[in-house]
């Protein structure tokens, strides 16, 4: 355990820890919003279909992504997950 003591003391590693668990929560929190509007307006059934819209792109993506990871930048490689959430967002009804 006290060869990690210096992630923790470590303000960079900190903030990104900290950008990473917000980002996570906000998506959690969209989510979570979208299966009560999915729910209200249809049921069961429209969340389970929410839920396979939000699984169905990883589980098609992942194979084709790793197969060419060794071949890319891997920042360019880390702009993918984060665009796909935002493709979510903007697909998100406003009312």
């Amino acid at each position: 355990m006290r060869q990690y003591l210096w992630l923790a003391r470590s303000k960079p590693i900190l903030l990104l820890l900290t950008a990473w668990c917000l980002s996570y929560a906000g998506d959690l929190a969209a989510f979570t919003a979208a299966s009560v509007y999915a729910f209200r307006a249809g049921g069961a059934g429209l969340v389970a279909v929410l839920g396979l819209l939000k699984a169905l792109p990883g589980a098609f993506l992942v194979p084709v992504v790793t197969s060419g990871s060794d071949r890319v930048r891997r920042e360019r490689l880390l702009i993918a997950p984060s665009c796909r959430g935002h493709c979510y967002s903007v697909r998100l009804p406003l009312r």
